[in-house]
């Protein structure tokens, strides 16, 4: 679980004063300079796991930079925590958060659970009204996790629940954008990430969408 360079963009103007919920904990693995450049603050604690993400650098640490750029709290869940600051928390099963959150950070969780449609709406359960969740998700990555996402599933969720997209973005696996439609189809390279930034702009009651192309 990883918050990137794409992602820390899509998030970064909503982290100051912000109260922040992570769904899992996200490694950051943008190099210092480039959180620096994104966030203003040069991070100043370092971990060594950037292992497990491929990277050759040390990564700031999460929280610490977070809290540099001015999040108010942040709050981790996971199932299986691995960091020792996180709340266990099964997004498979329905969740009653004793707060919300201006920004929810999806860093590649909700393809880890099986009841994916429950995982989504305890995240946008969290969210709250004119805050936002950003979603990092994989969008061909074979046996990654339980599922790949498709850019409707973002548009339609959101319609569906008071929210609107505001950034739709992918990459392949050699970090070169890619084009995407959020509701026709499209070819995919391997590897593929889909980012998404979706604002909560209304409080709904919680709809299970109906795809575009039957609601004509």
């Amino acid at each position: 679980m990883a918050l990137d360079r794409i992602g820390l963009a899509l998030v970064a103007k909503r982290l100051r004063g912000a109260a922040v919920l992570c769904l899992g904990y996200p490694d950051i693995t943008a190099p210092a300079a480039e959180v620096e450049r994104l966030l203003g603050v040069m991070p100043r604690k370092f971990t060594d796991h950037g292992g497990a993400h491929k990277v050759a650098h040390p990564l700031p640490e999460t929280l610490d930079t977070l809290r540099l750029a001015g999040v108010e709290a942040i709050d981790c869940v996971d199932s299986m925590p691995s960091r020792g600051c996180e709340r266990r928390v099964d997004l498979n099963e329905r969740q009653a958060w004793p707060r919300r959150y201006g920004v929810v950070i999806n860093p590649g969780t909700l393809e880890h659970c099986f009841d994916v449609a429950q995982a989504m709406f305890n995240a946008w359960r969290a969210v709250d009204l004119s805050g936002a969740i950003l979603h990092a998700a994989p969008l061909s990555m074979m046996n990654h996790g339980f599922w790949n996402f498709s850019p409707t599933v973002i548009g339609d969720f959101a319609e569906a629940n008071g929210g609107r997209v505001l950034a739709l973005i992918a990459r392949d696996g050699k970090w070169n954008t890619i084009p995407i439609d959020p509701v026709r189809r499209f070819v995919a390279p391997p590897e593929s990430v889909l980012y998404a930034l979706v604002e909560k702009v209304t409080e709904a009651p919680e709809t299970i969408p109906v795809q575009w192309r039957y609601r004509k």
